[in-house]
């Protein structure tokens, strides 16, 4: 029964941070994912949302710091659950986030924070690997990859996709 009311609780702590962070509260937000993840340690997808809370906390707070507690987050998260497709497709833009140095500035080469920018790579090249045939994951990356300024691997990424799926990479976004 307890840990019946443990999930219980936590569910409503992850859905009233989400909500929160929706609107722009990050502080309670924050407040309350810590408090979703202590009374269920287990949800990838809490862990998630805290990385999500962290990365809007850059605001006002020291971005290194931050980072590295994001990278752990969403290493904790993927840990959890390594063979989640959801969660491991989930965290793919917040690689990216964690990547770039300021989300103001235009996406590129000389946007690109070069102390995380080989995590999201090892990270994008990993689910390529685990996926080779989901072409769903590959248009995900791709659209990271080309916000990123990874050409080379935006390339290979294109090439794989052209030959699950030549008719959808035509028209698909993320490949145009």
């Amino acid at each position: 029964m307890g840990r019946f009311f443990n999930t219980y609780i936590a569910d409503i702590y992850f859905a009233s941070s989400k909500n929160l962070l929706s609107e722009g509260q990050i502080k309670k937000s924050a407040d309350h994912i810590i408090k979703a993840v202590r009374f269920n340690k287990n949800e990838p997808a809490y862990r998630r949302q805290k990385a999500k809370v962290l990365l809007a906390t850059l605001v006002w707070q020291d971005e290194e710091e931050i980072k590295d507690k994001v990278l752990k987050e969403l290493k904790v998260a993927q840990e959890l659950n390594p063979k989640n497709l959801a969660t491991l497709r989930n965290v793919i833009p917040l690689y990216y986030l964690l990547s770039i140095k300021d989300v103001k500035k235009p996406n590129g080469t000389e946007n690109i924070d070069s102390e995380y920018i080989s995590e999201t790579r090892n990270y994008f090249t990993m689910l390529k690997n685990a996926y080779p045939n989901d072409l769903g994951v590959f248009a995900d990356i791709a659209e990271y990859e080309k916000k990123l300024g990874l050409i080379n691997d935006y390339n290979y990424t294109y090439e794989q996709a052209m030959e699950m799926r030549p008719d959808i990479v035509d028209w698909y976004g993320a490949f145009k």
